[in-house]
């Protein structure tokens, strides 16, 4: 669930420029922050359409001449059909099960009852979105040299009501139905867009609602089978197994009928002026003024080399050398193929880095980059059943297994040659949120080690011929010749990590992150927290009744790691509206604060700014 992209000051380690090699680390924990030595340095520092009609468009998938994620000539938003009523309520929001506008409502005072509920059940259901723009209201004063979008992604979309016809007494009838998204990840997603402006001390915000398409799909059809694995985490499709063999294609014809939810972007090297948002598979690329779709496409259309159903939602923008570094995953037979690649300004359709074969087809959504090194951890949590159920699109839950006996696997590949407990996620389901009854299993923050790569790279080459099966997982020799990492505990209870932009791939001292007030009882992560990871010191921001999205740490200067701001969408649960909330990142005491007076439901999902003069 964590990732990081870190360095160490452990200058022991030996890590040559040559290497590729494998970890076993022999530890069964996996809500944990990764944090990895590179001690060569010396100061180391979707729905595919099923409609056979004109709704495809052989634009989308063609790239244009020069940069192949420019807009296609042939495909504009379609605002009319987003617009269609059968889509909305009377208020102009989805038509969904559970009303938004009671979520969506003006700030009222709490009633007793209300008051006494602080849980974060009202983050996990449906929320509208305000398309046009509005100036909210600012409390306390932005630093003048804030100017700056400020762009986040989640969930904005659990429930979808539909219409189905039964029989009664042999005469056909209308019966209502609801299709729930059932996790954390899998909702239909809400962008939102918030522009700070310090000299003047405003904030405006607008969001969209960006798989409409979608949202009528799921209402025709009673369900949603996506065209390709990973395409939901623990959600039942309600579809029938024929709708397999329907999807010929390996995404929605339509930019807006594929919920790219995980993360969003402000740039990819070589395009400027255009958001990105990624899920497992596909980017969408939005117009950042209103945030409509306006394309679709996955990494192998960009170059055939970066071949796979599957992408990591969660690439590194490496700010010292200008590359987008990302990997695809080619499922196969028992065995995966992880392809990592690098786009830049330069050469925009990119450059395939190396292939790592032979390796467990894991659930990775992250991975890690120094100066010298890339790594890719594998956690246990594999694909059973040969990998054929993943490769079928049914979702992680469902085609992966969490394996306790198993190791963490480390690959760790060298830029320069190119060489080569599973409870948090169950706890993060919609009803289990929606109850917010247990308590979130504990993290922690660690440094991981990794021995000399020198012998292990000669040891992993003379492995690659062996291919480990569904029944040798139950044992231990396809892994026993790998060297064993070790590691530190820098702290406890941290999510969704972040630091100063420029220090990634640097040495540095502090953490930003989520936290709990209270770790025997919280449902949800109801702090802000910065951590020494020197020292193990932690400051704080909380309360009661708020529980804030990740945060983002939007730097004054480049050169100062803890000169700047940390900005954090909170919801308040007390008064049914969230906010957005500026801190000083050095001591976590509030700047500012605007009130969006709306819900704007939490989410996981990994945010973007962008710094303007």
């Amino acid at each position: 669930m964590a990732t990081t992209t870190t360095t160490p000051e452990d200058k022991t380690v030996n890590i040559q420029q040559d290497t590729i090699a494998a970890y076993d680390l022999d530890d069964d924990k996996i809500n944990t922050v990764n944090v990895l030595d590179d001690g060569d340095r010396s100061n180391t520092n979707n729905d595919n359409n099923n409609d056979n009609n004109s709704d495809s468009d052989d634009g989308i998938t063609e790239a244009v001449h020069g940069h192949p994620l420019q807009d296609a000539p042939g495909y504009s938003p379609d605002i009319q059909d987003q617009s269609d009523k059968s889509l909305l309520d009377a208020h102009g929001s989805p038509n969904v099960s559970r009303s938004p506008s009671a979520l969506n409502s003006p700030i009222v005072t709490p009633t007793e009852p209300e008051v006494l509920d602080a849980s974060p059940a009202k983050g996990f259901h449906n929320a509208g979105d305000h398309p046009a723009i509005i100036q909210l209201d600012v409390t306390g004063k932005l630093p003048d040299w804030l100017t700056a979008e400020h762009y986040t992604v989640g969930p904005g979309t659990y429930d979808i009501k539909y219409t189905r016809k039964i029989e009664i007494d042999g005469h056909l009838q209308s019966a209502t139905g609801t299709f729930t998204f059932g996790h954390l990840l899998d909702g239909l997603p809400l962008v939102n867009r918030f522009d700070l402006n310090g000299d003047q001390n405003t904030i405006s915000y607008r969001s969209r609602l960006t798989s409409r398409r979608m949202i009528e799909k799921i209402r025709d059809h009673h369900g949603y089978a996506p065209c390709h694995p990973a395409g939901l985490f623990n959600t039942h499709a309600n579809q029938t197994v024929l709708i397999k063999f329907m999807k010929a294609a390996s995404k929605p014809s339509k930019p807006d009928g594929e919920p790219c939810g995980s993360r969003i972007l402000t740039s990819i090297p070589g395009v400027d002026g255009h958001l990105f948002c990624q899920n497992m598979a596909n980017h969408a690329k939005l117009n950042p003024f209103d945030l409509t779709p306006t394309r679709l496409l996955t990494w192998d259309e960009i170059n055939p080399a970066f071949r796979g159903y599957n992408a990591c939602p969660n690439g590194h923008h490496d700010l010292s050398t200008g590359e987008y570094i990302n990997f695809s995953m080619e499922i196969g037979y028992r065995t995966t193929r992880y392809h990592f690649f690098s786009t830049t300004e330069q050469n925009p359709r990119g450059t395939l880095i190396t292939t790592i074969p032979n390796t467990p087809t894991g659930y990775v959504n992250s991975f890690s980059i120094t100066p010298s090194y890339i790594i890719l951890v594998i956690f246990p949590m594999l694909a059973h059943s040969s990998a054929v159920k993943f490769a079928w699109n049914e979702s992680i839950m469902d085609s992966f297994a969490y394996y306790p006996t198993e190791p963490t696997l480390f690959y760790v590949i060298s830029r320069e040659k190119a060489k080569v407990d599973d409870a948090i996620l169950h706890h993060l389901t919609t009803d289990r949120l929606r109850a917010s009854t247990s308590p979130l299993p504990p993290s922690e923050v660690r440094r991981y080690h990794l021995p000399s790569l020198t012998a292990a790279e000669a040891t992993y080459n003379s492995q690659q011929s062996y291919l480990p099966s569904l029944s040798s997982l139950w044992g231990t020799t396809w892994y026993n010749w790998m060297p064993l990492a070790t590691h530190t505990v820098l702290g406890h209870d941290l999510e969704l990590p972040t630091l100063h932009p420029a220090y990634k791939t640097k040495p540095y001292t502090t953490l930003y992150g989520l936290g709990v007030s209270d770790s025997s009882t919280a449902s949800y992560w109801d702090t802000l927290v910065k951590l020494d990871v020197t020292t193990g010191v932690r400051q704080h921001w909380h309360q009661t009744g708020c529980y804030p999205n990740e945060a983002l740490f939007i730097p004054r200067h480049p050169t100062d790691e803890h000169d700047g701001v940390l900005v954090s969408v909170v919801l308040d649960v007390l008064r049914a509206t969230s906010f957005l909330l500026v801190l000083d990142a050095s001591t976590l005491n509030e700047i500012a604060r605007a009130d969006v007076g709306m819900v704007i439901p939490l989410s996981l999902g990994r945010g973007s700014f962008k710094r303007r003069q």
